[in-house]
């Protein structure tokens, strides 16, 4: 069955409420080097982007943590997003498939009926 998210040339997946990956698009796949099949049904979305496990921006944003997404993102050009409601973003390098430091934009916003309420 085709996904929709694979027909994006934009990297993108989705978490569960228990922090496990339910979606890695083909974009995601390219751009990481890591299989949805390797990918979804584990807690491991922080590994493409971090060398060490630590939260990334939809597990704050499912946690509901909104104190603690600027103090993981700081100097990161985190906020609340302009564009997406109910979405947080930001900025950071990681390391490509050929070891070179590459720019990239995180968005992470809620999927579903009911978006999470955020104080700030």
């Amino acid at each position: 069955m085709l996904n929709v998210l694979d027909c994006t040339p934009i990297a993108q997946f989705a978490i569960g409420l228990d922090h496990r990956i339910t979606c890695w698009n083909r974009a995601c796949e390219l751009l990481t080097g890591f299989s949805a099949r390797e990918m979804i049904g584990t807690d491991r979305q922080w590994a493409p982007f971090y060398p060490d496990q630590r939260p990334v921006l939809a597990d704050l944003l499912v946690a509901g943590d909104f104190e603690g997404f600027p103090q993981v993102y700081k100097g990161k050009e985190a906020s609340k997003s302009d564009v997406v409601p109910y979405a947080w973003q930001a900025a950071d390098y990681f390391e490509d498939l050929g070891g070179l430091p590459r720019h990239i934009f995180f968005v992470a916003a809620p999927v579903g009926t009911r978006a999470p309420c955020s104080p700030i």
